[in-house]
């Protein structure tokens, strides 16, 4: 079992749509599966989480599983820190997951995505 959260992506291309299944927050490593994606190579596949037109974390690095490509989206980034100034403890924000096609300069996916606040994130544990 993985220590990390976990994302599914299953791609509805036609739509540039996703089904995610999993919750993530703020300050995570998170293993991310994508199904669905049409001939988009690895190393062609680039994610990001976007909020109000600034991107927040990207994920270009994926592997072949079968038929799935995965990867692991840092969110223990400053932009994400910012991101959630001002979220309450426990809430939420919404953001857009993108999922972009390199090669093909084509856009995927751009789908809404929350994120949740992580109130115990910068707490150092002794």
């Amino acid at each position: 079992m993985s220590n990390k959260s976990t994302l599914a992506i299953a791609c509805t291309i036609d739509s540039k749509t996703a089904t995610l299944t999993g919750a993530i927050a703020r300050n995570e490593q998170v293993d991310v599966t994508i199904s669905d994606y049409g001939n988009t190579l690895a190393a062609d596949m680039n994610l990001a989480i976007v909020r109000r037109g600034v991107t927040i974390a990207t994920l270009s690095t994926f592997e072949l599983s079968g038929s799935d490509l995965i990867g692991v989206l840092d969110l223990d980034t400053e932009g994400m820190d910012a991101a959630m100034i001002g979220s309450t403890d426990g809430g939420h924000r919404e953001f857009n997951l993108i999922l972009w096609d390199a090669d093909a300069e084509r856009l995927l996916v751009n789908t809404p995505i929350n994120i949740y606040s992580n109130p115990v994130a910068d707490v150092t544990w002794t």
